[in-house]
């Protein structure tokens, strides 16, 4: 009798440990909730495929995957704020790990893991965020540690994607990997680009219209734009660190400072509260590019700007064509030829590229309430 109880009992824990087991493996195959090298496999075959897991939404494993697959020339290193640098900006295969390097630290990580690869780019160009370097935000002595993308508890993975299933049904897009991606119809491309689809054609409302958000945040001095004069002195060491790593292995580094709104710049400037920003590149040494203010090069507007502080296709472009002007050791990795004619075309869009590619006969809009003229 004791042993027929023990044998139900653990008969009944296995049950309850194989069904959920059962279920996320299915939702996650139904959903391309693969591993990070699975998706990488995948989007070599198919490149235009879009990535965005709904399970985490940390890429770093992902975009070292992609590295390994393509083994690629350039790499871009940044926030979100580097994700809108395209292949058809630069000559050479690239792997963008936009979105990996939110800190110092998470930079200082993507750095050691570049120099460890067997094939390592040739030139690197880095994004920094001011904020990273102000000591009032971040103290720049974080440690960032890469996370497996599969989520190892299976409840929280039958939840997640079960909880999702019944609110927007379970269908699927064999050009769309992972949950978000099909439900936003937004995500990473085949070479770590991200295309913001469905905001460039208002599906996705944004949440800064007119740079509302960006505006309060740094007229309150909130969050990254908390007023400050001088640096963090341990992230500009740890950045002369890391950019001693690259080089030291053989890479090219191009360091920027990438552009905020016009709108942004300009009460940042009027508040006088962040002098740091303006002045970090400089701190940092002669050679960093500095396109904080985007009125300084070819005349980038709001018009082209995903929100406050992220730059779209078209200001990225007029960003690079200035760089291969102000680095001629270079400016054979950037399509100058190609950009040109880019901005020309395009001047006062933000997403040209991703509307061609993904847009299936829609429209950019004035997702950002600006007044432009799409």
């Amino acid at each position: 009798m004791y042993r027929s109880f023990i044998t139900r009992v653990l008969s009944t824990a296995l049950l309850v440990f194989l069904i959920p087991l059962a279920l996320s493996e299915f939702l996650r195959g139904r959903f391309s909730e693969f591993e990070a090298a699975d998706i990488a496999a995948i989007q070599a075959k198919s490149p235009d495929a879009l990535y965005l897991s709904g399970l985490d939404q940390d890429v770093s494993g992902y975009k070292l995957e992609l590295t390994k697959l393509r083994r690629p020339d350039i790499v871009v290193i940044g926030s979100s704020r580097a994700m809108q640098v395209r292949s058809e900006f630069l000559n050479g295969t690239l792997v963008n790990w936009g979105g990996v390097a939110r800190t110092i630290g998470q930079l200082h990580w993507a750095a050691q893991e570049i120099v460890e690869l067997k094939n390592k780019p040739k030139v690197a160009l880095v994004f920094l965020d001011p904020w990273w370097f102000n000591e009032r935000y971040l103290d720049g002595r974080d440690i960032f540690v890469l996370r497996e993308q599969r989520v190892g508890n299976v409840f929280r993975t039958t939840y997640v994607l079960g909880n999702r299933a019944l609110r927007h049904g379970i269908a699927t897009r064999p050009d769309r990997l992972g949950m978000a991606a099909i439900q936003s119809n937004q995500g990473y491309d085949g070479d770590g680009t991200f295309h913001y689809l469905a905001r460039v054609t208002g599906v996705e409302k944004t949440e800064d219209v007119n740079f509302r958000r960006t505006l309060r945040m740094i007229g309150a001095q909130e969050d990254r734009f908390v007023g400050s004069d001088e640096p963090n002195p341990y992230a500009i060491k740890r950045w002369h660190e890391i950019r001693a790593l690259l080089e030291k292995n053989g890479i090219k580094v191009v360091a920027i400072v990438a552009p905020m709104a016009p709108s942004a710049i300009d009460l940042m400037r009027k508040n006088g509260k962040h002098t740091l920003y303006f002045a970090l590149a400089r701190m940092l040494g002669s050679d960093i590019a500095d396109f904080i203010d985007p009125t300084a090069f070819a005349g980038a507007d709001n018009c082209e700007f995903l929100d406050g502080f992220h730059g779209g296709e078209v200001s990225y472009a007029r960003m690079l064509v200035t760089l291969a002007q102000q680095r001629p050791d270079i400016s054979s990795a950037i399509n100058t030829d190609f950009l040109r004619g880019f901005v020309k075309e395009n001047s006062g869009l933000t997403s040209p590229i991703t509307i061609k590619k993904y847009g299936g006969g829609k429209h950019e809009v004035d997702f950002g309430g600006h007044g432009c003229k799409r």
